[in-house]
C-alpha cells in the first residue's frame, strides 16, 4: 500500500511538472521533477525533463549529468538522445555529440531534429558536405522544418553559394514569418550583395519582430552608412548601445560614423568607450589616433598609435600608421624606421614603400627612393601616387622625359590629377617645350583653380611668349591665392617692369630677397636698410652689388646719386668689376663681394644695388640715363690703342654667347635662348669693318679657334681675349672700338655705360630691362636693339644687323 502511494505521488508530481513546463513555468516544473528524483533518483521522465530545463537555462553541466543518467536508464529514446547530443555539443564534446545524434537517428530514421543537429556539428567541424547532406535529409523528412532551411542557408552563405543561401533564408522566413533571425540573415546577405534598400526592409522586419535584436540595429546602421545617410546610421548604433551598453561593435561603428561626419570629438568619445570594453583591440587605437590627429592633438595621436603597435607589433599597418604620425610630426628618421619595419613584415606593402620613398626624396636620396617606387608600382600597378612620386625622382635626377612618362601613367590611373599635369608642365618647361607645358598648366588649372604654383608657372611661360598682360593676370591671381608667394611677386615684377609699370614693378622686385637662395641676397646685416627716406648726410652706406655682372654695370649709375645725398659710399662689387668700379663717381671705397667669414668696413646703412631704383622712385620718365657714367683707365686705353695699331676701317667688338652653368636649370635655359653659335654670324663678312672678339667664357671662347681650324668662312675676327684679365681691361679695349655688337651679356652693358654705340641682338623673351619690343632703350641712349620676332630664330636678327652694319660702315671712318 505504501509503494502504491509513493507511485501515486511520483505520478502526481510528474503531472504537475508537465503542466508547469507546458505553461513556461520552468522553475516550478523543475521543482516538481526534482521532487520526483528525490523519491525515484532514476526516474526516466524526471531525468529527461529536468535535463531539458537545465539545458534551456544554459546549465549544461547539470543537464549533462541528468541526461546521461536518463540514457543509462533508457538508451532507446530517440528524442532523449537528440537532446543529449545538444548538451554535448554545447560542452564542446563534438565527437560524442555526433555519435549520440547518429544513435538517435538509428532508433528513429525520421528524427529530422537529430539530422539538423547532426548537420550543425558537422558544420562546426568544417565537414561541409556531411553537414549539407544532414540538412537535406532533415528537409526530406519534414519539408517545412524552418531550422533546417535556415541552417542550410547559413552553410551556403559560408560556402559562397549566395543564390542557395537566398533561397533557404527566404523559405525559412516564408514558413515562419515571425522568425526574426531569418529576416536578419536575409538582410545581411542583401547587404553583402549591395542590395541596400531591400536589406533595410529585411532588417526593419527583424526589428519589428524583435525590438531587442542588437545585431540588426548595428547592421542596419552599416546599411545607412553605405547609403550616405550618416544620421540614420548613428541613430541605429545608439539604439544598439541603449540595448547593450557593453556592445563593443556598436561603439566602434558609432566612432566610424562620427569620423565620416567630421565630428571628431564624438568620434573620439565612441572609440574611448570601445577601448574601455576591449583595451587590447589594436585597430581602434589606430583609428583613435587618426581622430586625435584631426583634432590637432598630435602627441596623443602618436601615443595612441604607439599603443596599437605595442599591442600588435607584427601588424604592418600599425607600423605604417605610426610612420604617418611621425612623418606628420616632422620626425622623419623615426618615420623611416617605422615604414621600414612595415616593409620588413610585408615586403609588398605598396603604401609603405611609397611613403618611405617620399622621405628619401626629401633627403635627396634618389637612388634609394627609386627602387621603393618601382616595387610599389609592381605590387600595385594601379597606384597613381607611386607613379607621381617616381616622376618626381626622375625630375630631380634631371631625367625629364622619364619624369613625364611617369606623370602620364599617374594621369592614366587618376585622370583628374592637377598635380601630375602641373609636374608635366614643369618638366616640359625644363625641356624648353613651352607650348606643350602651357597646355598642361591649362589642364591643371582647369582641374584646380586654386593652384597658386600653376598660375605662377603659367605666368612665366606667358612672359616667355610675350603674352605680357596674360602673364601679369596669372601672377596676380597667384598672389591673390597666396599673398606671401615671393617667387610669383618677383616674377610679376619683371613683367611689370617690361611694360613700364615701374611704380608697382620696383615694389614687387623686392621679393627677390625671399624668392632666391643667393648668398648675397639672403645674408643678414647688423645695420638698418636704407629705403630712400633716411637722411644720409654724414653717414656711411654700404651698397651691395647683386645678381649678374650686367646688373651691377647697369645700376651702379645710382651710386653718384647716393653720394650727392651726403653719404660716404662703400660699394661691394663682384671681383671682376672691382677695378673699373673704383673709377665710379661718388665711390669712396670698393670691396669685393662678401661671403661668410670675410670682414667688412664699418657702415651705418646698407642697400642692395637694385633696390636703389625703388629708393629713388624711378619711373620711365626720370631714369638717370646720362652716359658715360663709367670710365676706362686712360693708360690701359692707350696700351690697347698700341696693340690695335692704326685704324683703317670701323672697329666692331663682337660677342655671340654668354657663359652657361648647369647648376640652375631655369637660368641656363634662358641663357641658351640668348646665345648663338659663331657660325651663324658668318654673313657679317659682307660688312667692311674690322671685328675684334670680346667673347670671354667657354665654350664660346674656344669656338673662334675651332672655327679657324676647320675653315671659317666668316669675317676675320681679331682675338686678344687672353689679355682681358678683368673688366677694366675690357673697358679699355672697348674705348678703342667704334661699335659693339653683342647678345645680351654683361659686355654690352659695359659698352653702353661707357657711352659707346651698342647693338644688342635680343632674344624673343627679352630681359625686362629692354622693355617690350623697343628698338631703343631709356636706360642707355646709345643702345639699338635688334629683336627676335620668333623664339630661337636668329636669321632675321642677323640679316637686319648685316644691313645696318653695311650702312654703318659707310658713315664711320
Amino acid at each position: 500500500m505504501a509503494q502504491a502511494n509513493s507511485q501515486q505521488a511520483v505520478m502526481s508530481q510528474l503531472k504537475k511538472g508537465l503542466a508547469h513546463h507546458q505553461q513556461g513555468e520552468l522553475a516550478k516544473a523543475q521543482a516538481c521533477y526534482e521532487s520526483v528524483l528525490k523519491m525515484q533518483p532514476r526516474n526516466f521522465h524526471a531525468l529527461k525533463l529536468s535535463g531539458v530545463i537545465a539545458a534551456q537555462g544554459h546549465h549544461y553541466e547539470k543537464a549533462f549529468t541528468l541526461l546521461n543518467t536518463a540514457v543509462q536508464v533508457n538508451d532507446k529514446d530517440s528524442e532523449l538522445l537528440n537532446n543529449y547530443g545538444v548538451v554535448q555539443r554545447e560542452l564542446g564534446r563534438f565527437d560524442d555529440a555526433l555519435a549520440t545524434y547518429k544513435r538517435a537517428i538509428a532508433i528513429n530514421a525520421n528524427n529530422f531534429e537529430a539530422f539538423t543537429n547532426l548537420g550543425a556539428v558537422y558544420e562546426l567541424l568544417g565537414q561541409s558536405n556531411e553537414a549539407l547532406s544532414s540538412y537535406n535529409q532533415a528537409i526530406a523528412i519534414k519539408g517545412d522544418y524552418v531550422l533546417a532551411y535556415f541552417n542550410r542557408g547559413v552553410l551556403a552563405e559560408k560556402l559562397g553559394q549566395i543564390d542557395n543561401a537566398f533561397a533557404d533564408y527566404e523559405m525559412a522566413a516564408r514558413l515562419n514569418p515571425g522568425f526574426a533571425q531569418a529576416w536578419h540573415s536575409l538582410g545581411y546577405l542583401l547587404q553583402k550583395t549591395q542590395r541596400f534598400q531591400e536589406s533595410l526592409l529585411a532588417y526593419d522586419r527583424a526589428l519589428e519582430l524583435n525590438p531587442h535584436f542588437l545585431s540588426a540595429y548595428v547592421n542596419r546602421g552599416l546599411v545607412y552608412k553605405q547609403l550616405g545617410q550618416p544620421e540614420q546610421a548613428i541613430s541605429n548604433y545608439l539604439q544598439a548601445i541603449a540595448l547593450n551598453p557593453a556592445s563593443f561593435e556598436a561603439y566602434v561603428n558609432l566612432g566610424l560614423a562620427y569620423r565620416d561626419q567630421g565630428q571628431f570629438e564624438q568620434c573620439l568619445a565612441a572609440y574611448d568607450q570601445a577601448l574601455a570594453l576591449n583595451p587590447n583591440y589594436s585597430a581602434i587605437h589606430f583609428d583613435r589616433a587618426a581622430a586625435l590627429q584631426k583634432l590637432d592633438r598630435k602627441d596623443e595621436a602618436l601615443a595612441s598609435t604607439q599603443k596599437g603597435v605595442e599591442l600588435d607589433g607584427n601588424l604592418p599597418e600599425g607600423h605604417y600608421n605610426l610612420g604617418i604620425m611621425q612623418q606628420s610630426n616632422g620626425d622623419t628618421e623615426a618615420a623611416l624606421k617605422s615604414y621600414s619595419r612595415a616593409i620588413e613584415i610585408k615586403a609588398d606593402y605598396a603604401a609603405a614603400l611609397n611613403n618611405r620613398a617620399v622621405i628619401y626624396i626629401d633627403q635627396k636620396e634618389y637612388t634609394k627612393a627609386l627602387p621603393d617606387l618601382m616595387m610599389a608600382t609592381i605590387v600595385d600597378p594601379m597606384f597613381p601616387d607611386a607613379f607621381l612620386n617616381m616622376g618626381t625622382v626622375f625630375e630631380r635626377m634631371g631625367q625629364y622625359e622619364s619624369a613625364i612618362e611617369q606623370f602620364k601613367k599617374a594621369i592614366a590611373l587618376k585622370p583628374i590629377n592637377p598635380e601630375a599635369h602641373f609636374n608635366i608642365g614643369v618638366n616640359l618647361k625644363r625641356l624648353d617645350r613651352i607650348h606643350e607645358a602651357l597646355e598642361h598648366y591649362n589642364i591643371a588649372l582647369s582641374m584646380n583653380d586654386t593652384l597658386h604654383e600653376g598660375y605662377n608657372n603659367r605666368g612665366v611661360i606667358l612672359h616667355e611668349m610675350r603674352r605680357l598682360s596674360e602673364g601679369i593676370r596669372d601672377l596676380t591671381r597667384a598672389l591673390e591665392l597666396k599673398p606671401e608667394f615671393d617667387e610669383a611677386r618677383w616674377n610679376r615684377s619683371m613683367l611689370l617692369l617690361t611694360v613700364g609699370d615701374f611704380e608697382q614693378g620696383w615694389q614687387d622686385y623686392e621679393a627677390r630677397f625671399k624668392a632666391t637662395v643667393s648668398i648675397v641676397c639672403n645674408r643678414e646685416y647688423d645695420k638698418p636698410r636704407w629705403t630712400g627716406v633716411e637722411p644720409l648726410e654724414g653717414k656711411t652706406i654700404l651698397i651691395v652689388g647683386e645678381q649678374g655682372l650686367g646688373d651691377t654695370l647697369q645700376f651702379c649709375r645710382y651710386i653718384p646719386l647716393v653720394a650727392k645725398l651726403g653719404a660716404k659710399v662703400i660699394f661691394e662689387s663682384q671681383v671682376q668689376l672691382v677695378e673699373i668700379m673704383k673709377r665710379l663717381e661718388g665711390v669712396s671705397e670698393v670691396v669685393p663681394t662678401y661671403f661668410p667669414g670675410g670682414t667688412m668696413p664699418e657702415y651705418d646703412y646698407y642697400c642692395a644695388l637694385i633696390s636703389l631704383p625703388l629708393a629713388f622712385k624711378t619711373r620711365l620718365e626720370n631714369i638717370p640715363a646720362s652716359v658715360p657714367y663709367i670710365s676706362a683707365d686712360p693708360i690701359k686705353v692707350r696700351q690697347w690703342g698700341n696693340v690695335l695699331g692704326p685704324k683703317t676701317k670701323p672697329r666692331v667688338g663682337l660677342v655671340w654667347s654668354g657663359g652657361i652653368s648647369n647648376d640652375q636649370q631655369d637660368s641656363t635655359a634662358t641663357k641658351r635662348r640668348r646665345n648663338m653659335s659663331l657660325f651663324q654670324l658668318a654673313g657679317l663678312r659682307a660688312a667692311d669693318v674690322e671685328f675684334i672678339s670680346l667673347q670671354k667664357g667657354q665654350p664660346a671662347e674656344g669656338e673662334l679657334a675651332e672655327a679657324k681650324r676647320v675653315g671659317w668662312d666668316g669675317p676675320d675676327i681679331l682675338d686678344y681675349t687672353d689679355r682681358l684679365k678683368d673688366f677694366s681691361d675690357t673697358a679699355a679695349l672697348i674705348e678703342n672700338l667704334d661699335l659693339v655688337i653683342a647678345v645680351d651679356t654683361s659686355t654690352p652693358h659695359m659698352a653702353a655705360a661707357l657711352g659707346k654705340p651698342t647693338w644688342i641682338m635680343s632674344r624673343f623673351d627679352a630681359c625686362w630691362r629692354w622693355l617690350d619690343q623697343r628698338e631703343d632703350n631709356p636706360w642707355y641712349p646709345t643702345v639699338r636693339l635688334f629683336n627676335q620676332r620668333k623664339p630661337l630664330e636668329w636669321d632675321q636678327v642677323i640679316e637686319e644687323v648685316i644691313v645696318a652694319l653695311k650702312e654703318y660702315a659707310t658713315t664711320v671712318s
